[in-house]
């Protein structure tokens, strides 16, 4: 019986997750999670109380020891992890970096699930930056980890399509269930030492980095097929925005047609989209939010807010 620890934070740990937990028990070398470690509970909601994440969650319903490190640097978050007894770490989309005493820990080293094609978009908004790309091909890699940011070794990888018009939350709810797929089929290889890793490609390396509320901010004088590959890799994360009637309208799910108008105006409304003009082409935006509201298609946002027709978007953040 291999003893793992699983680390991970987000939605698109919780497939991995639970394939692991449901399928490692039946694995030709048997696999327990003996541990969970996420990130500590985090405020949200209107009345910004803490709430756990779905990672820890599952490992209370299922009785797994869960440990939420501010830091896996401290020695007491790291003698937790001894205490476990792990022979393999796991990681899916954890949040922090490990540091080499934490990599040393598991005799059978530890391993990412990781959504993108290594060494393209190392980092922490890896499925973001594919979007924004504009790539059609994406992918999952299960790599082993060393002490530099998704530079270790391929064990092995899974090609995906990307869908025309798939927002940033759609794409990692498809790559998280490849992730899931890929982790219960090759994990077996490595834990029998049949699996043979390979270095990556240095010289192709790419990065992305950590997202921040102001990315959203929509700048009209880009054209409008950046624009909207930002709309839908900032979906739902950080949202792309811009300002109408000094509310915050959001824009969250759009493509773009050729033509030329003047930036940021909205020039025409109808129920295939709400279309806006940008330095290069037009952006058609086909669902909208305007802050307070709910998500609406072009069609019943136009009913209720015609008065957008004519009027000029702004680009800076409110």
């Amino acid at each position: 019986m291999v003893r793992a620890v699983y680390m991970g934070s987000e939605g698109f740990s919780m497939p991995p997750l639970r394939a692991l937990w449901h399928e490692g028990p039946h694995l030709a070398t048997p696999v327990e999670i003996v541990g969970i470690v996420t990130q500590p509970d985090r405020r949200s909601g209107r009345g910004r109380v803490f709430s756990a994440n779905a990672v820890k969650k599952f490992g209370l319903e299922h009785n797994i020891p869960v440990v939420q490190p501010v830091s896996l640097r401290e020695p007491g978050n790291q003698a937790s992890l001894t205490a476990l007894r792990p022979d393999l770490f796991i990681v899916a989309s954890f949040g922090q970096i490990l540091p080499r005493t934490v990599l040393e820990l598991p005799a059978m080293g530890c391993l990412n699930v990781h959504p993108s094609l290594l060494p393209r978009y190392r980092g922490p908004a890896p499925i973001t930056g594919a979007l924004l790309a504009g790539d059609t091909v994406t992918g999952i890699c299960l790599m082993q980890m060393t002490s530099r940011m998704d530079a270790g070794p391929i064990l092995s990888a899974r090609s995906y399509r990307i869908p025309t018009g798939v927002t940033a939350g759609e794409l990692t709810e498809s790559l998280a269930d490849l992730a899931a797929m890929i982790l219960v089929e090759d994990l077996p290889a490595w834990i029998n030492g049949t699996m043979e890793p390979k270095p990556q490609d240095e010289t192709k390396a790419t990065y992305t980095r950590l997202l921040a509320k102001s990315d959203g901010a929509l700048d009209w004088e880009e054209p409008a097929h950046v624009l909207a590959r930002r709309v839908l890799a900032y979906n739902p994360w950080p949202g792309a925005y811009s300002g109408w009637n000094g509310r915050q309208l959001r824009l969250l799910r759009a493509d773009s047609l050729a033509g030329q108008e003047q930036p940021g105006k909205v020039i025409g409304a109808d129920a295939d989209g709400v279309l806006i003009g940008s330095r290069e082409g037009i952006l058609r935006v086909t669902e909208l939010q305007l802050t307070g509201g709910r998500p609406l298609s072009a069609r019943d946002f136009i009913a209720g807010h015609r008065d957008i027709v004519g009027a000029v978007l702004q680009t800076t953040e409110l």
